[in-house]
């Protein structure tokens, strides 16, 4: 019965740090996922919680290819010709980068303008809910 109990705690244990709930069918959150491409073709996804891009989206995972490094992102509404407070960039240990402090201050259509060190560029068109 020992071993059972043992086998039990540690197949718990391995499962919950890995992130993965045991009796819940591994039920994936909803996410929302933007595709474009930057001027010299690289390829580049920018990933929201959520099952719509929402005002209440505070980050984002930018990923792209082929590597490079990101110097800017700016979060700008083309209709209304403003943006909003910078954004903080934290490099992902999966290459991409995390776009945190993302400050939507309005429902409508956004522009998130990315610049790499190499001077390539890409915008991501998308529309924000309430």
């Amino acid at each position: 019965m020992k071993g059972f109990c043992l086998a039990a705690a540690l197949w718990a244990l391995v499962f919950s740090a890995a992130g993965i709930a045991a009796d819940d069918g591994d039920k994936e959150e909803p996410h929302t996922v933007v595709e474009a491409e930057s001027e010299n073709e690289r390829k580049m996804t920018l990933d929201f919680a959520g099952e719509k891009i929402a005002r209440a989206n505070k980050e984002a995972l930018l990923c792209f290819d082929p590597a490079g490094k990101v110097t800017e992102v700016i979060l700008w509404m083309p209709d209304h010709d403003h943006g909003t407070t910078p954004v903080k960039l934290v490099v992902a240990e999966n290459g991409c980068v995390t776009i945190k402090k993302i400050n939507f201050i309005m429902a409508g259509k956004w522009e998130l303008r990315v610049t790499f060190d190499d001077g390539d560029k890409g915008v991501f068109t998308f529309e924000v809910e309430k």
